[in-house]
C-alpha cells in the first residue's frame, strides 16, 4: 500500500481549500442577489398597487366625465326651437 507523500496532502489540503472559498464567495453572491431580488419585488409591488388604485379611479370617474363630455357635445348640435310647430302665416298671406 502506498502511503500519500507529505506533498501530494498539502496540494489535496489547497485543491479542498480554493473549493471552499469558491463556495463561500458564491453564498455570499447568492445572499446578496436574493436581498436585491426582495427590494426589486417590494419596488414592483408598490408600482402595482400604485397601477390597481389609479385603474379603479379610472372606472369610478369615467363615466361621470363621459356624460360631462356628451353633455357639453350634445347641446352643440341641437338647432334651437323656435316656433316651428305651428308657424304663422307670412304677412302677405293673409286675406
Amino acid at each position: 500500500m502506498n502511503e500519500p507523500s507529505h506533498g501530494e496532502i498539502l496540494r489535496a489540503i489547497g485543491v479542498l481549500e480554493g473549493q471552499l472559498k469558491q463556495l463561500l464567495d458564491a453564498a455570499i453572491t447568492d445572499g446578496r442577489e436574493r436581498s436585491s431580488l426582495g427590494e426589486r419585488v417590494g419596488k414592483l409591488e408598490t408600482r402595482m398597487a400604485q397601477v390597481i388604485i389609479l385603474a379603479g379611479l379610472a372606472a369610478m370617474l369615467s363615466p361621470v366625465i363621459w356624460s360631462e363630455v356628451k353633455g357639453a357635445f350634445a347641446n352643440r348640435n341641437q338647432p334651437t326651437v323656435t316656433n316651428f310647430a305651428f308657424p304663422q302665416p307670412s304677412p302677405r298671406m293673409r286675406p
